[in-house]
């Protein structure tokens, strides 16, 4: 197969790293999940519309939880493996300044939709959680959902000091 080749751009960010020679794996994983994206819209609309965000499998109200911190306003935020957008919206709600990437372009068509759709308006880039295109250091948080075991190693370079890792879930 050949190498892929990206250059992205993000307001106030100039050029980022060209992406090239993407592995076997993030390929496959590509494809699969442009393949599954259409499973996610509809679902994936309840999530943006609903007052509070939920959590899992049993749509546990963030009031119980209370995953997401409080003092996120003006908060630089990088949510990997965004998906629908659904928690970047959520950050953006409280103050936040999120940038969503997945690895899925039709991932990404979905939750730009639902950006119109809800009147909400953060960068979504279109990238590799192992390697992502942004400068360094670019952000105070970050919050990986797909990334694999070694994706918080590979992406600590991106963090600013003092910054926090927030994996979902924990």
């Amino acid at each position: 197969m050949r190498p892929t080749s990206t250059r992205l751009r993000l307001a106030g960010c100039g050029t980022l790293k060209t992406v090239r020679g993407l592995p076997d794996y993030v390929i496959r994983n590509r494809a699969s999940w442009d393949g599954w994206a259409s499973e996610y819209e509809e679902p994936g609309r309840p999530n943006w519309a609903q007052d509070e965000p939920s959590w899992g499998i049993w749509s546990v109200p963030e009031s119980e939880v209370r995953l997401l911190p409080d003092g996120l306003d003006g908060l630089d935020v990088i949510e990997l493996g965004c998906g629908t957008g659904y928690v970047s919206a959520w950050l953006a709600r409280r103050g936040a300044r999120p940038v969503g990437i997945d690895n899925s372009q039709a991932q990404l068509k979905t939750a730009r939709a639902f950006q119109r759709e809800f009147g909400l308006e953060f960068p979504l880039l279109h990238g590799n959680a192992e390697d992502v295109p942004l400068p360094t250091p670019a952000l105070t948080s970050r919050s990986p959902s797909t990334a694999r075991a070694s994706g918080a190693t590979r992406t600590a370079g991106f963090q600013r000091p003092r910054g926090c890792y927030a994996p979902k879930g924990s």
